[in-house]
């Protein structure tokens, strides 16, 4: 959006909703430019308003960045569940979260590297971010148990062991080369639910 001018004596430009309108700027940023274009001076630019006017909703720049956080793990979330509800069996309620969760990191690369990468260090000791970055693990871990003998004593290792399987997955997908992956979006995806298919039938036989 262009700056809006105003003439000298004027009050500055009042957004109806500047507080999305700033989030929405922020993540066009990160997407583009990645974290280090990410102000609230630049931000105040491209809203068209003045430098001031977002400090009344994010008090410095890690709070913004904490919010895009927020919803980015909302919208993960939120994409994992859709992708998981109705499926029955475990085994295979389980590949469908490893296959949302691949889609998601390479269709919003700047999310998941703001998510689970160094963008977002430091941010955790947010509860309100906590409590939602914890809801996919949270779906994630529950699908492992049920594939597992009850009060199996390896929950906790098999659940980070699929959320490594699946974000490595994505890492490598991102930032290789394409001819050191799968050539194709089918061959890619080909290549994930074979490996999906292999983890499960192994904690099935735990």
């Amino acid at each position: 959006m262009a700056r809006r001018t105003r003439p000298a004596g004027k009050p500055a430009y009042h957004h109806g909703d500047l507080r999305t309108a700033l989030l929405d700027a922020g993540e066009t940023l990160l997407a583009e430019k990645g974290p280090a274009a990410l102000s609230l001076r630049e931000l105040a630019r491209t809203c068209g308003v003045s430098q001031a006017a977002p400090y009344r909703h994010f008090k410095d720049r890690d709070a913004i960045l904490n919010a895009l956080a927020i919803r980015a793990f909302k919208e993960f979330g939120d994409a994992l569940t859709a992708a998981s509800t109705g499926v029955a069996d475990p085994g295979k309620r389980l590949q469908a979260l490893g296959r949302a969760y691949v889609h998601y990191g390479l269709a919003h690369p700047h999310r998941l590297r703001l998510m689970f990468g160094t963008d977002g260090k430091n941010r955790m000791v947010d509860e309100h971010l906590a409590e939602v970055a914890g809801a996919g693990y949270g779906l994630l871990e529950q699908t492992v148990a049920e594939i597992l003998p009850p009060r199996s004593k390896k929950l906790r290792a098999a659940t980070v062991s699929a959320w490594s399987l699946v974000h490595g997955f994505t890492v490598l997908n991102l930032d290789l080369p394409s001819e050191a992956m799968a050539e194709s979006v089918k061959e890619r995806d080909s290549l994930l639910g074979t490996i999906l298919e292999e983890f499960t039938a192994g904690l099935s036989r735990t």
